[in-house]
């Protein structure tokens, strides 16, 4: 699966080491600037990344540039364009490893990126506003998956048969 996917290094592209979980954003801006006062910076990211819903979120789980950029074809299938740019929050597996974490399924049209999928369960909002604190304290930033990133992810996935671009039946299945 896509052998053109250079661009997709999870390190480069995320700031975390792979496997890792990733959680699509709105905008950079959700995560806050590094230079805003910190409470105020943890307060915007908690409210505008994780909402109401912090009693339970998606991620998905991705190992490689080809998991990551066919997530990101599946995350762009429930839009209007396939190439849309695609703004990603990086989770260290360590980060989320005390929270529980469950396998579901996904609801895009790429299978493979359906079974990357999966559901955090953090208890209470202090357990989750701590992930996010040593984050930000860490350095994380948002990555952004350019158009022209996305549009060799999506070649890749049409050449492999995938429904998001589609195809009449997905394909695509994770490892």
């Amino acid at each position: 699966m896509g052998d053109s996917l250079g661009a997709f290094e999870i390190k480069s592209v995320l700031g975390v080491d792979p496997p890792c979980y990733v959680r699509k954003v709105d905008s950079r801006g959700n995560w806050g600037a590094p230079e805003d006062e910190p409470s105020e910076r943890l307060n915007t990211a908690m409210t505008k990344v994780f909402g109401d819903e912090w009693e339970s979120f998606s991620i998905y789980e991705v190992a490689d540039p080809a998991d990551l950029s066919r997530v990101a074809v599946g995350m762009n299938s429930r839009r209007d364009s396939l190439i849309e740019k695609i703004f990603l929050l990086g989770f260290e597996k360590s980060e989320l490893g005390h929270l529980s974490v469950v396998e579901t399924p996904g609801d895009t049209k790429c299978a493979h990126a359906n079974d990357c999928h999966r559901e955090v369960r953090p208890g209470d909002p202090d357990a989750l506003e701590a992930v996010v604190s040593t984050m930000m304290e860490d350095g994380r930033n948002v990555g952004t998956l350019t158009k022209g990133m996305m549009r060799d992810a999506v070649a890749a996935a049409e050449t492999d048969g995938c429904a998001a671009t589609g195809a009449a039946e997905c394909v695509c299945t994770a490892k």
